[in-house]
C-alpha cells in the first residue's frame, strides 16, 4: 500500500512540474505577444505622425497657393479698372478738339511733358523716353523698412515751385540692378505709382534712383506709353497739364 502511495506522489510531482512548465511556456508567449503588440503599435503611431506632418505640410502649400491666387486676382482685377480708365480717357480724347490723336487714335506726347505724381499729388517736369522700358522717378534719402511683414521705402520728392522736400512711403514690389555712371550697379527699389499725363491716367512701376542731376525728375518709359501714346521729340508740351482740384 505504502508503494503505491510512493508512486502516486511522484505521478502528481511530475504532473505538477509539467503544469508549471506550460504555464511558463504560456506566459513567455504572452508576454512575446504582447511585445510584438507595442512594437505594432509605435510603429502605427509613428507612421500616422507622418502622414499627419504630411498633411500639414499639404495645408500649407495650399495656403501659400492661395495667397499667391489671391494677389494674382487683385493684378488682374487692378488691370481690368486700369483698363477701364483707359478707355474713357481715350473717348474724352476723341471728343476734345484740343487733343492731338494719330489715325489709331493714340495720344501724341512731346519729348518733354508735364505729369501729375500721387502720391504726393505733385506736377513734375517729366522726359519720354522710348528707349527706357521703365519709368523711374527721382528719390532722395531712400531708407527701406519692413512695415507688417513686407517691404516698404520712405524717400522724398522736391517740390520745382518751393523747393520743399517731400516725404513719400511706398511698399516695395522688387528690386532692380541699375548701372551708375561710375560703372558700378546698384540695387534700386521699385515701387507702384499713379501717373497723370493729359488724359492718361495709370498706376505703373517706377524705379527710385537718384536723378539729381537731371532738369527732369521722372521719366516716362514704355511701361506708361504702350499702345497708349505716340512720341514727336519735335514738339514738348504737347498734352494738358493735370490741374488737381482743392478738394483733394
Amino acid at each position: 500500500m505504502m508503494k503505491f502511495t510512493f508512486i502516486d506522489n511522484r505521478f502528481n510531482t511530475d504532473l505538477l512540474m509539467r503544469r508549471l512548465k506550460l504555464l511558463t511556456l504560456i506566459t513567455g508567449i504572452a508576454l512575446l505577444s504582447s511585445g510584438c503588440a507595442m512594437s505594432q503599435l509605435k510603429y502605427r503611431e509613428t507612421a500616422l505622425n507622418q502622414q499627419q506632418q504630411k498633411i500639414e505640410e499639404q495645408q500649407q502649400q495650399l495656403q501659400m497657393e492661395s495667397s499667391r491666387l489671391a494677389a494674382l486676382k487683385t493684378e488682374l482685377d487692378q488691370e481690368k479698372m486700369r483698363l477701364s480708365v483707359l478707355k474713357k480717357s481715350l473717348n474724352s480724347a476723341e471728343d476734345d478738339p484740343a487733343s492731338q490723336t494719330d489715325s489709331d487714335s493714340r495720344v501724341i506726347l512731346g519729348e518733354l511733358e508735364h505729369v501729375h505724381i500721387s502720391p504726393p499729388n505733385i506736377q513734375l517736369s517729366a522726359r519720354i523716353d522710348t528707349g527706357a522700358k521703365t519709368s523711374s522717378l527721382n528719390a532722395l534719402n531712400l531708407i527701406e523698412f519692413e512695415r507688417d511683414g513686407k517691404a516698404h521705402v520712405r524717400f522724398y520728392i522736391t517740390n520745382p515751385d518751393t523747393n520743399e522736400k517731400i516725404e513719400v512711403i511706398r511698399r516695395v514690389i522688387r528690386h532692380v540692378k541699375i548701372k551708375e555712371h561710375d560703372g558700378e550697379s546698384k540695387s534700386r527699389p521699385v515701387v507702384r505709382m499713379r501717373i497723370r499725363l493729359g488724359n492718361l491716367d495709370q498706376r505703373v512701376r517706377m524705379t527710385l534712383t537718384d536723378r539729381s542731376e537731371f532738369i527732369n525728375q521722372v521719366l516716362i518709359g514704355r511701361n506708361f506709353l504702350r499702345d497708349f501714346a505716340n512720341v514727336d521729340v519735335s514738339k514738348k508740351f504737347q498734352a494738358k497739364p493735370v490741374i488737381e482740384s482743392k478738394q483733394q
